[in-house]
């Protein structure tokens, strides 16, 4: 069993594509009461001008010595910075309690779990009512039968607020746990074994590792990765159970630092394999899980651009490439003979489709495809039974493969969602073709027929039709109303189309929830997100321009009635917009914001820098350089009004840090004209409700009080709107 975090990508998928409904199906903390703070007029940083030449430019930084967060003046600066949001937004915060107790109250307590099959048992996890722990379970056979704990996480945390549990990965036999622990919360992780029999710890430890485990076929041995220097993990060891881990073997060293590494098995449990990548190249490399401690053989080495996913079937892999196919194709490669000449094409390429995921088990093959933005299903029999597309019940959906454990199966695990339906767990039936419910979320009050979905397209400078995904109440005609738009464009990271619980607080009101679908992103393939990166980045800033132009122009809002909403990359879309044209909106949520590009692919001491040249581009580079200064947030900002701006930072956060979002404020209150609110939140480490020690805790806080800035922006009611069948 495997519960696995997704953090390949430097850069955290945004919110509402995480599925992160689940942190919310126990939230219990509710906003401590807040002081009064005194502070009516912002902070004003210091100035220190630190100049900096390269390619014949010369910058000046006057705040470069805020990212330096052992200076007591950078902290005393963001303590400054947070009492003044506290009092700016000090009214508010009737409106932020009132809103907590709305998600609370809008909570159905599910009379089930999200659970999967893998040999005999039946696995999950979940969270007392109390704790924001979970707690690692299974039972013998069916869920009817008596429960087996094993692994309580609260019991770990012993107060320490920042400690998460990984990965959490149950050996061949079933007899055995390896799970990975983050006491710091700052991405590295220990390694530690448990008896599940007895739910004693064995004595095995293992330091500095990374969050990335596999047993051997036999359950002996633990092969994991670890870091090598800055940035993502570049070696692999094997640890056998029982001994030291200095007496752990080296099994790879990746030595170009541009490529990290990732351990993986093939369903069938037969071979491990090892991804090396980054943002857009791959190598595979495979060992047989039976010997363990032989050496990792290459299937296919890297070339600039290609990527594979390897997967394994009877006698052959399976690989999935996009080498000869932009949008990926399916090959078979004989395990006996994986030369070049005896690749074979299995599924071929198809113009305007996209294969995201592939998975082979005994008698079926399952294809997750992407066609005009829209993920379809497709299942083959291997037995020659034919194939068919699985039909689901609405237009615009997220659907997705989950916790598919077992390799003799009829059944397919999938998550499903709409922008109309929560979240959802569903088995099919690949032969009867039949669904069955493993799990759904509801909402108190919430009923579907109230509203309406549609997908627009918004037109490009170049023609480009950019696709937007709309939520809304149903009304008799359409007016001009109050309307959250959000975008994310990097990385190849889909904006899904899916229902997040937060939201109703805003539709029960009467806004619209809009998705810019921007170059950049994944959301209509691969070759999206290669029309909006590098060289083409400004084709995502461009795109949102042109959404928002297309939304005020057939309709749906005005910009006194707009709020934009963007984390990390997709919050550089905003604020370069708003460079672009500040009376784009009334005002925007621009959280975790990565918005002094320059600076921090330039900077050498932190991982955040080489590895984003692929995305960004390296500004060593006299072109790149230019290009990527053109359009960066921080060395863009104007001398004009900019709309309200509620900014978020959190101190402990690498992939977007604190001094981006700190510095981009101090620029714009010096240069930008006065008058608009601009607060800054940072999480500190010592902040949160004493006592609470729950990520969910402050995940709520700071959730509702975006939403109450959102209603007060959009002068929207304070309590929800009943709607007709309320």
């Amino acid at each position: 069993m495997s519960i696995p975090r997704h953090n390949g990508s430097r850069h955290r998928a945004p919110l509402s594509s995480r599925w992160s409904v689940a942190i919310l199906l126990s939230i219990s903390a509710l906003l401590p009461a807040t002081e009064t703070a005194e502070l009516t007029k912002p902070p004003v940083a210091k100035r220190i001008p630190e100049k900096t030449t390269l390619h014949n430019d010369s910058r000046v930084d006057e705040y470069s010595w805020l990212r330096d967060i052992e200076d007591p003046a950078t902290r005393a600066y963001l303590r400054e910075e947070n009492r003044y949001a506290e009092a700016a937004l000090e009214s508010l915060q009737p409106l932020v309690k009132s809103l907590q107790e709305e998600i609370q109250g809008r909570i159905v307590q599910p009379t089930t779990v999200p659970s999967w099959q893998e040999g005999s048992y039946t696995y999950y996890s979940r969270t007392r009512k109390d704790s924001p722990w979970p707690i690692y379970c299974r039972k013998k056979g069916r869920l009817f039968a008596r429960e087996e704990v094993l692994l309580d996480v609260a019991e770990l945390a012993a107060g320490e607020k920042q400690l998460r549990v990984g990965t959490f990965l149950v050996n061949p036999d079933h007899t055995r746990a390896a799970y990975t622990i983050d006491e710091g919360g700052e991405g590295e992780f220990s390694i530690r074994l448990r008896d599940l029999s007895s739910r004693k710890a064995l004595g095995d430890l293992i330091r500095g590792a990374a969050d990335n485990i596999a047993w051997s076929a036999d359950g002996g041995s633990l092969l994991y990765a670890r870091r090598s220097g800055a940035g993502g993990p570049r070696t692999v060891w094997i640890h056998r159970l029982g001994e030291k881990q200095e007496d752990d073997t080296l099994l790879y060293h990746e030595r170009d630092r541009e490529y990290s590494v990732r351990l993986n098995k093939t369903l069938d449990g037969l071979f491990i394999w090892l991804d090396i990548f980054n943002r857009n190249s791959s190598e595979v490399r495979y060992l047989d899980a039976t010997a363990p401690r032989g050496r990792f053989k290459l299937l296919a080495a890297r070339r600039t651009g290609i990527k594979y996913e390897l997967l394994h079937h009877g006698e052959s892999f399976y690989v999935r490439t996009n080498d000869g196919a932009p949008g990926s194709r399916l090959m078979v490669v004989p395990e006996a003979d994986t030369a070049r000449k005896n690749w074979r094409e299995k599924v071929p390429g198809r113009a305007g489709t996209t294969l995201e995921q592939v998975i082979v088990f005994r008698h079926h093959l399952v294809l997750f495809e992407k066609r005009d933005g829209r993920r379809l299903v497709r299942v083959e029999d291997l037995d020659g039974a034919g194939g068919h597309h699985i039909e689901f019940p609405d237009h615009l959906y997220s659907v997705n493969s989950w916790q598919n454990r077992e390799f003799i199966t009829n059944r397919l695990r999938m998550a499903y969602s709409s922008m109309l339906v929560p979240l959802s767990f569903f088995e099919y039936n690949m032969d009867a073709r039949r669904w069955e419910s493993i799990h759904a979320v509801s909402f108190k009050g919430y009923r579907r027929a109230d509203y309406a979905t549609e997908r627009i397209e918004a037109k490009a400078a170049d023609g480009s039709s950019i696709p937007v995904s709309l939520v809304y109440r149903k009304r008799e005609e359409r007016a001009a109303g109050p309307l959250l738009l959000r975008v994310y464009g990097s990385y190849g990271i889909n904006l899904e189309p899916w229902m997040n619980p937060l939201d109703l607080s805003l539709l029960e009101r009467g806004a619209t929830i809009a998705v810019a679908h921007v170059r950049g992103g994944g959301d209509l393939g691969e070759r999206w997100h290669e029309a909006g990166r590098l060289l083409k980045k400004k084709n995502s800033i461009g795109d949102l321009i042109a959404c928002i132009d297309h939304l005020v122009k057939a309709g749906y809002t005005t910009a006194d009635r707009l709020v934009l909403s963007g984390q990390g990359p997709g919050a550089l879309a905003i604020a370069a917009a708003l460079n672009e044209r500040p009376a784009l909106a009334k005002s925007a949520i621009v959280d975790l914001p990565y918005v002094d590009l320059l600076n921090g692919l330039l900077d050498k001491s932190v991982p955040l820098g080489a590895g984003e040249y692929d995305e960004w581009g390296n500004p060593e580079s006299g072109e790149y350089y230019a290009y990527i200064k053109s359009y960066s947030p921080y060395d863009n900002i104007r001398n004009t009004s900019y709309p309200d701006l509620l900014v978020t930072a959190d101190l402990n956060d690498t992939r977007s840090p604190f001094w981006m979002a700190a510095k981009w404020v101090a620029r714009i209150r010096a240069r930008a004209k006065p008058g608009n609110l601009i607060t800054l939140k940072t999480r500190l480490e010592d902040t949160g409700a004493p006592g609470a020690g729950a990520p969910r805790d402050s995940f709520l806080r700071e959730r509702a009080l975006q939403l109450a800035f959102i209603i007060d922006r959009l002068g929207l009611s304070g309590a929800p709107v009943p709607g007709d069948g309320e």
